[in-house]
């Protein structure tokens, strides 16, 4: 446990929240807020969000619709559909022209490399883990780390609480 965090517990202020002791919190209030948040999303989903959508597409339809035919925003993109698509094409090929460049300049090259394998013999003498743990590690499928005084780690099996042993770490 940090410094900060018995400081806190001492104080008796971390441990007053109720997201530190959930059990303190009574089926009731539980269950109430459950209820409530589910029919807020209910609401949400099913009448707001629908409402919403409905008012944005009447509103765009217009907008499009008063700028394109009524305005004859439609005639002026004819004149200039030749000038809209040569700019579509002309990024196109710049985007494409890009993608080769990078390709052929970047392309060969072999830059991610992945992290050498450690043998269990160094894993366990960084770690300073008696002989055979760390293949032990490896065949757990559940374990409790507990961070100790003078870095040390105490390694707990989930499943079988009799394997169990302590090891060193030195941060960096």
């Amino acid at each position: 446990m940090e410094d900060w965090e018995k400081e806190l517990r001492r104080k008796k202020k971390l441990d007053s929240l109720i997201i530190n002791r959930p059990e303190a919190l009574h089926n009731i209030r539980r269950g109430t807020e459950i209820s409530i948040t589910t029919i807020g999303w209910i609401v949400w989903i099913f009448l707001c969000r629908p409402a919403l959508l409905a008012i944005l597409w009447m509103v765009g339809f217009r907008f499009f619709f008063r700028h394109m035919i009524d305005l004859g925003g439609l005639a002026g993109l004819q004149e200039l559909r030749l000038f809209y698509i040569s700019v579509i094409i002309f990024i196109i090929l710049m985007i494409r022209g890009w993608n080769m460049y990078n390709k052929v300049r970047y392309g060969k090259k072999k830059r991610r490399s992945t992290a050498k394998g450690v043998s269990e013999e160094k894993l366990e003498s960084f770690f300073k883990l008696p002989r055979n743990s760390a293949k032990k590690l490896q065949s757990m499928d559940e374990i409790t780390v507990d961070f100790l005084e003078d870095h040390q780690f105490h390694v707990v099996d989930a499943k079988n609480p009799n394997d169990q042993f302590y090891g060193f770490f030195k941060p960096t």
